[in-house]
């Protein structure tokens, strides 16, 4: 039933079933998945977080794992979320993290620091999202032709989508 209602955003509705549930088995994931995501949507994050974690020490799901930094970085949670970071090491989730890695630490103000990142997820596969955030770190650190650069990239990509569309 809670799941049903989440479906439907009724997230506080949903909620009641799933604490329901909790309340019969305390570490029952998909009721802890549930009410993390329900959780989420209400923007209670602090809650969110504890929940994700919960699933996370038990079953060390990368999936769980990655629901929990991303929480983290939603509820502006840096640190945590690069600690959890840290932990994640599933081939599957590798140019994810190397990105989000990136961002929290622009977001902190190390546009330096998140270059290396970013030039780290070029060698996997660069697309417009990652030259986007290189414009943006080279903006900060005042390197005028990068910046022109990575804004080139940016543009010429978006021309071929837009060729793409119109074919």
């Amino acid at each position: 039933i809670g799941s049903i209602l989440q479906d439907r955003s009724q997230f506080e509705e949903a909620l009641d079933h799933y604490e329901s549930g909790l309340l019969e088995e305390v570490n029952h994931t998909f009721c802890l998945l549930g009410a993390a995501s329900c959780y989420v949507a209400l923007q209670k994050y602090d809650i969110a977080i504890e929940y994700y974690e919960k699933v996370y020490m038990n079953e060390g799901d990368p999936s769980a794992l990655y629901e929990l930094i991303c929480t983290c970085s939603e509820a502006n949670q840096y640190q945590k979320a690069l600690m959890y970071l840290e932990e994640m090491n599933h081939p599957r989730y590798e140019r994810w993290k190397l990105m989000e890695s990136g961002i929290i630490y622009f977001r902190l103000g190390h546009p330096q620091r998140a270059l290396k990142y970013f030039n780290q997820v070029i060698e996997i596969q660069p697309d417009m999202d990652v030259y986007k955030m290189m414009t943006r770190c080279f903006q900060a650190i005042g390197d005028r032709h990068k910046m022109n650069e990575y804004a080139s990239m940016v543009i010429e990509l978006l021309e071929a989508q837009l060729k793409l569309s119109k074919a």
